[in-house]
């Protein structure tokens, strides 16, 4: 059966708003089901013929997150037409600003599009992480641990043109720990050229660091902080140096978070090995730490008119600490009453470092460049599990069923070495033809 999901965003002015993501979430989990973005007219149209309950979220960078109402599909009626959504802008006091110049916040390539992340005071403050989940089309599973570009997945993550090949959930720990403030733009290539790998033919999302190459030294400091069912600060520095013909620039973010979450389930259910029919009254609480730092550091030199040499470092170390507590209330049909409760600690440390260099000649027809690019990815997980049981009376006792152990331990560990030499070689035939290859 056919089922679709259709409407129209503008800005509160009525005119039209591309690219903006539109997503359809379930309740009452708010898991994201499918989405897209709006075409160039603000137009949208999903395909959606799964019934239940739902709500619709539109966002995009600049604008207010807007969710609607919820709404029902039903066999009966899978269609869901929304008239024209109107997004305010978020606003920003200043005490004065002065303009020079100016790029589109988004702006169309032939490649796909690109997102200058510094045209926009509102993203002061935020972390990579979030700019991607508000970028047009950009799609983040959590559930999953997964990127979507236009609602393709297995989308490439690149950061400075090179390629994360690091697990989704670490690339997603890092992406949270690295402040927007250092970052120049992102590339969302839909359609990218013959320069990138085949792999990526999902779609890339490219992340460019910023490069402050201007005369003299400037530098950055930028401090935010909250608090939710934990604290939460994120502090910044970056300094930068440019020459007549050579340029340095660094920067360094510290981020930490401590969040918690929790929930409790009571039902019954079949468990064959424990006797047969089983009430259970179970409560999670889980206390989550991480820290987080990440530094690049880079080197640009001119060296003639035609050719240039450069080497950057990217680095990332995260922490992570883990303390799950859990409580089992089961009421047995042939056993006795059993309280069981178990607890989880886990340390993690995550160390991801890209080092790069380059040399690239160009004239007005040809381009040739060499890039040496090495990758040390390393990830050391420790657990530990210690399990408790307790009678109907609360004093402490130990089941006869195998199943039921005191604890165990375990580690684990990924230790990544790639070291890659890549050419690269363009050639301008005419206006409207080019050949690339590498």
């Amino acid at each position: 059966m056919f089922g679709q999901v259709s409407g129209s965003v503008t800005d509160a002015d009525g005119n039209p708003i591309a690219y903006a993501n539109v997503m359809v979430h379930s309740i009452p989990d708010s898991i994201m089901q499918t989405g897209t973005i709006t075409n160039d007219d603000g137009l949208f149209e999903i395909e959606f013929n799964k019934e239940g309950t739902y709500f619709l979220r539109v966002s995009l960078l600049s604008f207010q997150t807007w969710n609607s109402e919820p709404f029902v599909l039903s066999n009966a009626n899978l269609k869901k037409h929304f008239p024209a959504i109107a997004l305010t802008e978020e606003v920003t006091s200043l005490q004065g600003v002065e303009v020079t110049g100016q790029r589109r916040f988004i702006e169309r390539t032939q490649e796909g599009s690109v997102v200058n992340v510094q045209q926009s005071i509102l993203t002061k403050g935020s972390t990579a992480l979030q700019l991607l989940e508000r970028s047009p089309g950009v799609i983040l599973d959590l559930q999953n641990n997964s990127f979507s570009l236009n609602g393709k997945s297995g989308t490439l993550i690149m950061i400075n043109g090179k390629a994360q090949r690091i697990p989704t959930a670490d690339l997603i720990t890092m992406l949270n720990g690295m402040s927007a403030d250092n970052i120049e733009k992102i590339e969302l290539l839909t359609n990218p050229s013959a320069r990138y790998d085949l792999d990526g033919n999902a779609g890339i999302i490219n992340i460019v660091m910023a490069k402050y190459e201007n005369l003299g030294i400037r530098g950055n400091l930028n401090l935010s902080a909250g608090y939710g069912e934990g604290e939460k600060q994120t502090t910044g520095l970056s300094l930068n140096y440019g020459g007549e013909r050579a340029s340095v620039f660094g920067s360094y973010t510290f981020s930490y978070d401590d969040t918690f979450s929790g929930f409790r389930g009571i039902g019954s259910t079949e468990i064959p090995a424990l006797g047969g029919n089983t009430s259970i009254d179970f409560t999670n609480r889980t206390q989550q730490i991480s820290r987080n730092h990440n530094i690049n550091l880079g080197y640009d030199l001119q060296l003639s008119e035609k050719s240039s040499f450069g080497a950057n470092l990217l680095y990332n170390r995260s922490r992570a600490m883990s303390m799950v507590r859990n409580r089992g209330l089961y009421d047995f049909v042939d056993d006795p009453f059993l309280e069981a409760l178990i607890r989880l600690n886990a340390k993690g440390t995550l160390r991801n470092s890209n080092a790069s260099v380059y040399y690239e000649k160009k004239t007005d027809v040809n381009t040739f460049a060499i890039t040496a690019d090495y990758i040390n990815y390393n990830n050391q997980r420790l657990n530990r599990v210690d399990s408790s049981y307790l009678d109907e009376n609360g004093d402490p006792f130990q089941p006869d069923n195998e199943i039921y152990n005191r604890g165990n331990r375990g580690i684990n560990e990924t230790n990544i070495n790639v070291g890659v030499v890549q050419l690269d070689y363009k050639k301008i035939v005419s206006e409207t033809l080019s050949i690339e290859a590498g």
